[in-house]
């Protein structure tokens, strides 16, 4: 099975990952995936709390190799999937240069 949700492979990974990042985010959240935005603030669009977040933290781990997110830095959706995408990319980033 072939599946394309990009124009290249990177934008299908990331497509993706998005895909995972949203249904993590309305499991712990308790939102609707179809009406979760990139630009949703974490906290003031989707409720999370400190709770939340920790469940949203463990889940991530179990999906992305015990990534831990740094939600100090966390604001918006857009960047906890930057996070994610960096987390996973920059290792094949740097054996490709």
């Amino acid at each position: 099975m072939c599946m394309k949700l990009g124009s290249d492979e990177f934008e299908t990974v990331k497509s993706l990952m998005s895909m995972t990042l949203f249904a993590i985010i309305s499991d712990c959240l308790d939102v609707d995936i179809t009406e979760i935005k990139e630009s949703d603030l974490m906290c003031r669009d989707l409720g999370m709390s400190k709770s939340k977040a920790q469940e949203v933290q463990r889940l991530v781990g179990d999906f992305y190799d015990g990534l831990e997110v740094d939600f100090e830095r966390v604001t918006t959706v857009q960047s906890l999937l930057d996070q994610v995408l960096t987390d996973q990319f920059s290792p094949i980033d740097r054996v490709l240069h």
